[in-house]
């Protein structure tokens, strides 16, 4: 598990491996932000959408603070 800060060093987000390998992105309060599949090297919104290439959640989890 590895926290997101802003540079006070408040925490904003979280990135968790899971256990089927994916990795999943999430906000301080839970709200999950993205999905990251490194078997595919793909990223994809909680919804399925494809935001793109590569490992994009410290960009999703970012956007929303």
């Amino acid at each position: 598990m590895n926290y997101l800060k802003h540079p006070n060093g408040t925490p904003f987000g979280v990135i968790r491996t899971a256990g089927d390998g994916s990795v999943r992105g999430y906000l301080m309060n839970g709200s999950l932000r993205g999905i990251y599949d490194p078997r595919t090297d793909r990223t994809f919104h909680p919804n399925g959408n494809f935001v793109g290439y590569g490992n994009l959640l410290a960009i999703l989890i970012k956007k929303n603070t």
